[in-house]
């Protein structure tokens, strides 16, 4: 989030933009995410009329594109009436060891269960005489 000592000197100013004469210096974060952290990008058009909790909690709910247009729909209902730019990101599951041997298991079991339908499949149709057995 961005913070008071982040904030321009005006309210409603552009600091920064593309193709500034003097140059364009990002600001960049470094956080460590864990599986179900959610990223919220957005504009003052949402932080001006939304609390902090109340974005937090709205951006909690299952589905992505549900949690940013309820935020959108919150801060417009609370005055907001332009440039309210919502993006919202979740972090992934990572895969572990424990991820990828279960994986194998699961190849394994499924080639197991093919050989033994195929085997099946092939014995019925030797023993229904289909493809006699020249001895």
């Amino acid at each position: 989030m961005v913070t008071a000592d982040h904030a321009g000197d005006r309210e409603s100013s552009i600091t920064r933009f593309v193709g500034d004469p003097r140059g364009v210096q990002p600001d960049v974060f470094v956080e460590a995410l864990s599986p179900g952290d959610r990223l919220l990008l957005c504009s003052d058009g949402l932080t001006r009329h939304v609390p902090d909790a109340d974005i937090a909690a709205t951006a909690r709910q299952k589905d992505l594109g549900s949690a940013a247009a309820a935020l959108i729909d919150l801060a417009k209902s609370r005055g907001g009436e332009d440039n309210i730019t919502v993006v919202l990101y979740a972090v992934g599951r990572s895969f572990s060891p424990a991820d990828v041997r279960r994986n194998f298991v699961n190849l394994v079991l499924a080639l197991l269960v093919a050989l033994v339908v195929g085997g099946t499949i092939a014995a019925l149709i030797f023993a229904s005489g289909a493809y006699p057995i020249s001895r």
